[in-house]
This record gives C-alpha cells, sequence and structure tokens, in this order.
C-alpha cells in the first residue's frame, strides 16, 4: 500500500493524534478517544521507546501547555489530565537526558513563581488565575500525573529540588508546599479545589520504591514532613471552624477528611510502599530532640479530625474508615510516646473509638482495631517494670481509669462470641490484655455468670479456667499460635451451653 515501515504507520497514527489534540480541541468526543489512544500506546517500555523517535510526540513534549493544546482548557476533560501528563512524564524520564526534567517543569514553575508572589492570593483574589479557582485544580491534577511518574530517587529527586528546596535561586524556595499554604487559606472552603490540592499532596509525600530516600545526609524526608504537616494543620484547624457538626456536612468534606489522613498514611502493600508515618524516611526521634512539636501537633489535628467525624458517616465510606482505621493503627505501633503525651480524657476517647470499631462490619476495620488494643497491651506488658516518661504517663492514665483493661477484655470478648469475626484476629489482644492483668478473666467471668443459671455457671467457670491455666508469661508467636487455638475451643464450648446471650448471639452473626 506504500505506506511505508512500522515506524511510518505508527509516525502518522500519532501526528494525526497529536493533531486532533491540537486542532479540534472544542470537540470532546474526539479529544477523549484521541487522548485515550496516545495513553493507550505509552503505556509499558516498548511503546514509550517507539513514540519517543516519533517527530510529532517530541513537538507535544516540548510544547505540552494549555497554550498550544486548547483541550486542556476544557473543565469536561479534567479527569483525564493527571494521566496526560503522567504518560508526558514517563516519556520524559524514559530518555535520562539530563536537564530535560527540568524543561518539562518549567511551565509549572514558572505559574508556581507568579502564584506565590502574589500578595492577594490569601483572600481569594487569584489575579494570575483570573479569579477562577478551576485552573488551580487543572494546576494540581497537572502536578500529581508528574509526580506519579517520578517513581524511582533520582527523579523525585529533581521534582523535589526544583519546587521544594532552595536552590540557586531564591523564589524557587518552597514553591509548591508555599502555593498550597495559600490554596488553604483561600480556598478551604471550595471542596473541589482542596480535593485536587489534597491529592495532589497525597501523590508528593507518597514513598512508593522508596523514591523519598536520597542519602543518609539528605535532610528531604524531614523537610517534606514538616511542609506537609503545616499544610495540614492548617487545614484542620479551618475545617473543624466550620463545621461544629461533622453530621451535616456535604460529601466532599468527608472525601478531604480521608485525604488528609491518606497524606500521612497510604496503606502498605506488599511492603513496597510506605506512608509517611511507618515509611523510615523521617527519623521522629529528632523532632523530640530538638523540642520540635511539629510531630506532636500533627497527631493531635489528625487525632481529633477522626474523633469529631460521626461513626456512621464512616461507615458509609468504606476509603474514610479505612484511612481512619490505618491511621490509628500506625500510631499504636509506632508512636505509643507520642500517644502518651494525649491528655488522659483524650486518650480515652481514642480508646472507646477503637472499641467501636470492633463492631464494624469490615473485618480488615476490627483486624486494625484488635491489633491497636494488642499494641497496647504487649508495650505496657513489656515495659512495665521500667520507669520511662512514657510508662509513667500510661500508669497515671491507667490509674485514672482503673477499669481500662477490664472494659477491653470485655468487649474484646463479646466480640469474640457474639461477632461473626475470626479467632485469628482477637486472641492476640486477650492473650496481650491477660499478661497485664489475669484478674479481668474473673471479672469476666462473673459478669457473664451473673446472667446465668447455675448448671451453666459451673460450665462457664470450668471453660475459663481451661482457657487462662498454664498461660506462659512470654509473648513468642508460637504460644500466641497455641493460644489462638485454646480461644477456638473457648468460643465453640461456651457457644454450645449459654443461655440468654444466645439470641444476641444469633442476631449479631445475621447482620
Amino acid at each position: 500500500m506504500g505506506l511505508g515501515d512500522f515506524t511510518a504507520i505508527m509516525n502518522k497514527i500519532v501526528e494525526k493524534v497529536c493533531s486532533n489534540l491540537r486542532y479540534w480541541g472544542d470537540t470532546d468526543c474526539v479529544i477523549e478517544v484521541s487522548l485515550r489512544l496516545f495513553l493507550e500506546l505509552s503505556r509499558g517500555y516498548q511503546g514509550c521507546r517507539m513514540l519517543l523517535g516519533l517527530e510529532s510526540v517530541e513537538f507535544l513534549l516540548q510544547n505540552h501547555t494549555e497554550e498550544t493544546f486548547k483541550f486542556l482548557g476544557s473543565p469536561r476533560l479534567l479527569s483525564m489530565r493527571n494521566q496526560y501528563y503522567a504518560s508526558l512524564t514517563r516519556l520524559v524520564l524514559m530518555d535520562n537526558v539530563p536537564g530535560r526534567l527540568e524543561m518539562f517543569l518549567a511551565p509549572f514553575l514558572s505559574m508556581l513563581q507568579l502564584l506565590q508572589q502574589q500578595q492577594d492570593f490569601a483572600q481569594g483574589n487569584v489575579t494570575v488565575f483570573r479569579g477562577e479557582p478551576i485552573q488551580l485544580v487543572k494546576l494540581f491534577k497537572d502536578l500529581r500525573g508528574v509526580s506519579d511518574s517520578c517513581t524511582d530517587s533520582r527523579s523525585y529527586g529533581i521534582l523535589f529540588e526544583t519546587f521544594q528546596n532552595q536552590g540557586k535561586f531564591w523564589s524557587r524556595s518552597e514553591l509548591l508546599f508555599a502555593v498550597m499554604q495559600k490554596t488553604v487559606s483561600a480556598f478551604h472552603g471550595n471542596d473541589e479545589v482542596c480535593n485536587a490540592m489534597l491529592r495532589c499532596l497525597v501523590s508528593f509525600v507518597s514513598n512508593d520504591d522508596s523514591r523519598v530516600d536520597s542519602g543518609s545526609t539528605s535532610t528531604n524526608g524531614i523537610t517534606l514532613f514538616k511542609k506537609t504537616a503545616v499544610i495540614l494543620c492548617e487545614y484542620i484547624q479551618l475545617l473543624m471552624a466550620s463545621y461544629q457538626d461533622f453530621s451535616l456536612a456535604p460529601d466532599g468534606v468527608f472525601t478531604c477528611a480521608r485525604l488528609v489522613l491518606q497524606a500521612l498514611n497510604k496503606m502498605l502493600r506488599e511492603g513496597k510502599r510506605r506512608s509517611m508515618l511507618a515509611g523510615k524516611y523521617v527519623p521522629f526521634g529528632v523532632f523530640v530532640l530538638y523540642n520540635d512539636n511539629c510531630l506532636q501537633q500533627t497527631l493531635e489535628a489528625c487525632m481529633t479530625i477522626v474523633l469529631r467525624m460521626p461513626f456512621f458517616q464512616m461507615e458509609k465510606r468504606q476509603k474514610l474508615e479505612k484511612a481512619a482505621f490505618t491511621f490509628i493503627d500506625i500510631l499504636f505501633t509506632n508512636h505509643i510516646e507520642t500517644l502518651s503525651r494525649m491528655a488522659p480524657e483524650g486518650f480515652i476517647n481514642l480508646m472507646r473509638f477503637v472499641v467501636i470499631g470492633l463492631d464494624a462490619y469490615d473485618e480488615e476495620t476490627m483486624g486494625k482495631c484488635a491489633d491497636c488494643i494488642d499494641q497496647l497491651a504487649t508495650y505496657y506488658y513489656l515495659n512495665r517494670t521500667r520507669e520511662t516518661p512514657t510508662m509513667l504517663r500510661l500508669n497515671q492514665i491507667v490509674s485514672e481509669n482503673a477499669s481500662l483493661w477490664n472494659d477491653l477484655f470485655e468487649k474484646i470478648m463479646n466480640s469474640l462470641l457474639f461477632n461473626k469475626t475470626s479467632s485469628d484476629i482477637l486472641s492476640r489482644p486477650i492473650h496481650s490484655i491477660l499478661l497485664v492483668d489475669i484478674n479481668v478473666a474473673e471479672n469476666y467471668y462473673r459478669v457473664i455468670a451473673s446472667r446465668q443459671p447455675n448448671d451453666v455457671i459451673m460450665k462457664l467457670k470450668n471453660s475459663m479456667i481451661t482457657l487462662t491455666q498454664n498461660m506462659d508469661k512470654t509473648l513468642e508467636p508460637i504460644l500466641r499460635d497455641q493460644f489462638c487455638e485454646k480461644c477456638k475451643d473457648f468460643k465453640n464450648e461456651v457457644l454450645s451451653y449459654l443461655v440468654l446471650w444466645r439470641v444476641c448471639a444469633n442476631k449479631q452473626i445475621n447482620k
């Protein structure tokens, strides 16, 4: 047919795609199909290598802004902007040419510099964008796409130093975070703008494949945390002032609250994705060493917003519920010392929230709540003879709430017996609390026995003795696994003869 070789044919196809993107910007159907085709072609190593050899793609990389490609101005195509820039960034990084990524980022850098220098930005009068906050949404979506594709430490380091670090030119200092902070001040009531800004922030702080780790002498991790903390704390403060009752808040507020939590703790997946709080790129001890309350303020702000949100609102939003309990789980796993600094009433409120989570329908949420109680009891048991500041504060909390361990044990045992929950999830906190205070078993026995006939009371007493006897005072994994089997046997045995509560149990299981 005389069309030429494979490269020539692909060049014609991509030229047509680029032509559509450039000249058919007012026809959404043409743009959407062309853009999806381009995104599909740019997936994978071979596709990117092929596209990089085409003149039309080179033109696209050098002229990627809205000035040349008018379709980027369409509000109806907002959802595809981050994919568009993620694809372009992959192409830029594929060549590994020094200075090319910086050149690609130059238009964003110029826009951020203009926004940073604008004096009346905090009053919501964004003259750079002619007062249209939708342009801020576009900017944050574009930067999110760029950040998503910077998956290694080298490319992320260039991105970070271009927008964040104080480099050769003073005007580059902390550009992105400065603009984000101004955005929070000016548009904290605009859920669309805050949503785009927070999604960009979540992408930027993500430590996928340890990309933030820039070496032992780098301060990028600490800088990243401190600047992020300022933005999150200010947004939470403004959000709390705007909504006294979160039960009446619109859906957009809960989405933004979930993104705030995700900015601190993205879900670990297969050990490769690390969150800010569990990602090991911030030595949090440095804040205490130098009397910096940045970490404490951030955790308290996020805990406040979690405790202020009604649980029924969380249950309706699985992503929010998951983010909230992941955040709390990380606190109990890695930040017990910080939690102990809370006021006793605040700590107890947090424990009440964890207890409520044990009744959640999602088994993963129940598992996180059980793990929180296990982490607390384990820490308390292992350090009970030490007089560290953390233990002194925890002892004060326990002394002011004498029924704490009894209440936690009773709730977990009820969940074991009457919820449709795996014994594997609940056996560890049961074991840990028994090591802290073996008397909780006797107290729980009295609570149940008070509602049972005499013949059941004797059986129940024997079951409790079987569960708690010959308990080893260590936390060896094999011993905990053996105790899990004892919990399974205890559950099956007690439910076979227990009366009065059996109806409650069936109702709970059928939920």
